[in-house]
């Protein structure tokens, strides 16, 4: 007869050796987990249902910049430092996990425990026979970051911070469209540097820049909020003016010029500091027919008649 197992039991060394075996298995697991966490900057989190007590993984208060790992944290703590809008989110989604047993997925807006701003994305799923609400925590603060500069080079001039053209003409005509629908005023200025092409010449095109820069800078000093400014050419520059007619735009023109007239760069080679003008054509719309379009047109054909009679001043289509 075959004997059974209970009448050979395992040696204590062996079982022992067993046990320590798992242990380090469980250890090289717990390491491999926590060098994921730490590489994809993700933790995991777990609500319980009756208590509220939130649990968070290291990887949680890593991001979170949480440093006693043995704090307790119930749910209002772990919600309060997400920014307003973010909070508002978050705070619904749990309730409706809570109550509804309905998952989410959320990118939000945080502060850390020590007021650094951070971007996460969050996912919650409820496990309702073990009476708890599980999720996935990652910080995406570089991917946010990418894209909000790859949004920002998409829409502004990389030289003036201003909006390129492209840009421009697509906030002119959502401009366009409110002016018509409520029978507002609407105004455009074409602005073109004079002689840019001498200053390029003959202080380099550093200068040149700096230039353009001043240029651009006086614009968002001088002009209001509402008004929208592009470079849409090399030295040419459009400002769309809501809400103002031609006579109150030739006004404003005119102050925009005097101004620039009298702003100074400073020279890189020591001399004296570059002053440079500007001319200025400006249009207004005039029927409901009227596009952006033939507003620029307008506008550069003022612009064109301000250069040909001597420079440094204004014109109206």
């Amino acid at each position: 007869m075959k004997k059974t197992d209970q009448e050979h039991p395992e040696d204590p060394s062996t079982i022992l050796k067993k046990l320590r075996d798992t242990e380090t298995e469980l250890k090289e697991a717990r390491d491999l987990i926590r060098e994921a966490e730490i590489i994809g900057k993700i933790g995991t989190w777990e609500i319980d249902i009756d208590t509220r007590k939130v649990s968070w993984s290291e990887g949680v208060y890593r991001i979170r910049e949480v440093d006693d790992i043995s704090l307790g944290i119930n749910l209002k703590h772990g919600i309060d430092k997400y920014l307003p809008e973010s909070k508002n989110l978050l705070d619904k989604a749990v309730s409706r996990a809570l109550e509804f047993g309905e998952p989410y997925d959320l990118e939000l807006e945080l502060l850390t425990n020590k007021g650094n701003h951070r971007w996460v994305h969050t996912i919650g799923r409820m496990y309702p026979d073990e009476r708890k609400l599980r999720g996935f925590f990652q910080d995406i603060t570089e991917r946010k970051q990418l894209e909000q500069e790859l949004r920002r080079q998409a829409h502004f001039d990389y030289l003036t911070g201003i909006n390129n053209r492209g840009h421009f003409m697509e906030l002119a005509e959502l401009e366009l469209s409110r002016t018509k629908r409520y029978s507002k005023p609407l105004s455009i200025l074409m602005i073109d540097i004079d002689y840019f092409k001498r200053i390029n010449d003959t202080y380099g095109h550093k200068t040149g820049d700096a230039v353009l820069k001043k240029m651009a800078k006086i614009c968002k000093q001088t002009l209001r909020n509402i008004d929208i400014i592009g470079r849409i050419g090399g030295e040419e520059f459009a400002i769309l003016l809501p809400e103002t007619d031609l006579e109150e735009a030739v006004v404003v023109a005119e102050r925009l010029r005097k101004i620039l007239d009298d702003a100074k760069v400073p020279n890189e080679y020591g001399g004296l500091p570059i002053q440079f003008t500007v001319s200025i054509g400006v249009s207004s719309l005039m029927s409901d027919d009227d596009n952006i379009d033939v507003l620029l047109n307008l506008s550069d054909g003022a612009l064109y008649e301000a250069k040909e009679t001597g420079r440094n001043k204004v014109c109206v289509s």
